[in-house]
Order: structure tokens, then sequence, then C-alpha cells
């Protein structure tokens, strides 16, 4: 199902979801030229948990009321009564 997502607030229509507790392991495959940034390669993420799912261009939250929505079948839900998933086209 296609997401159709689209901010009350700036119109974006990128959604992300904020995990917390989460180990996350990155390679480092190199250095940047000239500057003491580290090159990353692949990464790998254990755990964790969904705090809350957000607009990614102003961080709104995504709600039900007052409360967050924080689980797959209440994302899922809320999008749908939101008109914001549609067929794969």
């Amino acid at each position: 199902m296609k997401l159709k997502f689209k901010c009350s607030k700036c119109g974006s229509e990128a959604l992300e979801e904020i995990l917390v507790d989460v180990v996350s392991v990155t390679e480092i495959i190199g250095m940047e030229e000239d500057c003491i940034w580290p090159l990353y390669g692949d990464q790998q993420s254990e755990g964790g948990h969904v705090e809350r799912y957000q607009c990614s261009g102003c961080g709104l939250a995504i709600r039900d009321g007052d409360d967050l929505v924080i689980g797959d079948e209440d994302l899922y839900d809320w999008l749908k009564d939101h008109g914001m998933l549609g067929d794969s086209k």
C-alpha cells in the first residue's frame, strides 16, 4: 500500500519513526581527505522501541487525540482513518 502522508502543519510528505534505547553499530571504512570525519559503511541496529512517529519536515508528532501514536497497528489505523493509505499505483 502506498503511503500518502501529508503533514497538517507544514505540508511535508515525509513521515519518520523515532526509536529510543537502540544499539547501533556502524562500520568505519575510512577517513575523509584532510578532515577528521570518518567514512561510514554498513549499519546495523538492535533493540529499541518506537517513541513516536512524526513529520520529517517539522517534527509534528502523530497523535490520536491527546495520545501519541506509537504502535504499528495504531499507525496503520491512523493513516487509514486520515485517508493517507492508497493502492500501490
